[in-house]
């Protein structure tokens, strides 16, 4: 496969020369630098950052905690601050909805060479849609996430995500537009004995390939298992049958990001998430507590103290008291109607903060018109502005990567060729207001136009296809009935 096709693929030994500085150089090796930027990298705000945007997101919640007293080091020591630990997950529901109302729908690509459109059709099928989905989701959760192109065992170019927390980039512009370089961090649970380890992998990618090291104590060991330390990004066979390490002439990571900032969404909104999660459990750790709903008055009781009176209540269901002894109950008010209230608020303050639309929102009812519609996605629709710029260029840089394998497998040369990706925003919309703008809008836009904003058309070239055979259909049958008369 890829015979005789050398030139697409970078022949040239790099360095880390760009990364590295000459002072940096002179004071360290180029593995020790990566050690270290490794090791700081996995403790540092950004990636802690990043995980606990994931975390949030898998409901994946630490209890709210209070310091009681301190340790002999004058350290805090917690204890939970209910036991009724509920979670109310707002922040979820709104990456879901963000992803939702971006993807949906299946974008749309559109070019003036139809073979070419075909091709793409076949490679950003329903499985790299599902593959898309999750990108949006870990985006939205760490600021950005990463796709890598690369070949399967069958010769096909598939595409693997990789969540932020994964991947630290060396950037070689201000802009995060190009990698010089970049390295990849996971897990593998494996066995010592009976013991569980968790060992540390890391992948350095370069315009020379993948090298794999084992991270261990801070430094990292050549990882010589498996396919060795230095993997190419695809093989091509030679005209005598030898296999041949080929790389590509960029770096196979393309960055999609949610923002220009790569700024995660918990960044706005975990505060609010944190006080609305403690407000649901210690509202409902008091309602569980009897104790704390009602306080027994009792006059004339000649039991010894009070844990033996609520002992013989709970035993007995009465207690004895002197002659002119009596039992009063005091009800204790929690501020119901206050407690509901600011939930209220701290609901509709998370769903600002994090740009989204409330769908129990009173501007849904009774047949919402264009103008509720619009006014209630006007928030969500700042985020996907942003978001689908982000993805469009992202999706440019990665069309590079399929040009080169079109040609790479002899399918044609379509670099140069203009593709245009859309993203059909999956809002709810008033049938009737959709319906009668399209009709008005006849004859000032293409049909295409007004059959993409058609509230029951959901794919625009099915659909042409679909009229223009009615049409031929209707012309013969006009035909036929001239010839009879």
């Amino acid at each position: 496969m890829f015979h005789g096709l050398w030139n697409l693929f970078s022949t040239a030994n790099t360095e880390l020369d760009d990364i590295i500085s000459s002072g940096a150089r002179s004071a360290m090796t180029d593995l020790q630098f990566l050690s270290t930027e490794t090791q700081n990298w996995l403790e540092s705000p950004r990636r802690k950052l990043q995980m606990r945007g994931n975390a949030y997101y898998h409901y994946d919640f630490d209890p709210p905690r209070i310091p009681i007293r301190t340790d002999v080091d004058g350290m805090p020591i917690f204890q939970p601050e209910t036991d009724e630990f509920v979670i109310d997950n707002v922040y979820a529901n709104m990456v879901d909805q963000k992803v939702n109302y971006i993807l949906g729908k299946p974008f749309s690509m559109t070019t003036p060479n139809d073979a070419y459109a075909g091709i793409l059709q076949q490679i950003f099928d329903k499985s790299f849609l599902r593959m898309l989905g999750r990108t949006a989701i870990d985006s939205i959760n760490e600021g950005l996430a990463w796709v890598f192109p690369y070949y399967a065992k069958d010769g096909s170019l598939r595409f693997q995500e990789y969540p932020a927390h994964e991947i630290l980039p060396f950037w070689a512009d201000a802009e995060h537009t190009r990698l010089d370089c970049a390295i990849r961090y996971y897990e593998v649970v494996t066995y010592e004995g009976k013991q569980q380890l968790n060992v540390g992998h890391v992948e350095l990618y370069t315009s020379e390939g993948i090298q794999r090291f084992i991270f261990r104590n801070g430094s990292l060991i050549p990882n010589v298992e498996g396919p060795g330390p230095n993997v190419a990004y695809a093989t091509v066979t030679d005209s005598h049958g030898n296999l041949v390490p080929m790389q590509w002439e960029r770096i196979p990571l393309i960055a999609f990001k949610c923002n220009a900032h790569e700024i995660p969404l918990i960044k706005r909104v975990q505060t609010l998430q944190d006080a609305l999660n403690r407000t649901r459990s210690n509202w409902t750790g008091t309602m569980n507590k009897d104790i704390n709903t009602s306080i027994l008055a009792v006059y004339g009781y000649e039991g010894e103290d009070v844990a033996d009176l609520r002992r013989k209540i709970l035993q007995y269901g009465a207690v004895l008291l002197a002659n002119d002894g009596r039992v009063e109950v005091l009800n204790v008010q929690h501020g119901g109607g206050e407690y509901t209230e600011y939930i209220t608020q701290l609901h509709k303050a998370l769903i600002e903060n994090a740009r989204g639309f409330d769908s129990k929102d009173d501007r849904m009812a009774n047949n919402p018109n264009e103008m509720n519609l619009r006014s209630m996605y006007s928030d969500i629709d700042l985020d996907a502005d942003m978001m689908e710029t982000q993805f469009q260029a992202a999706l440019d840089r990665l069309l590079w990567f399929v040009d080169r394998h079109l040609i790479n497998t002899g399918q044609g040369n379509f670099t140069g060729e203009n593709v245009t990706f859309t993203f059909n925003r999956n809002m709810i919309v008033n049938d009737s207001d959709a319906i009668d703008n399209v009709s008005k809008s006849e004859g000032l836009v293409s049909k295409e136009t007004l059959l993409a904003h058609h509230p029951y058309v959901t794919d625009v070239k099915a659909e042409q296809e679909r009229l223009d055979k009615e049409q031929q259909e209707e012309r013969k049958r006009l035909e036929n009935d001239d010839y009879s008369l």
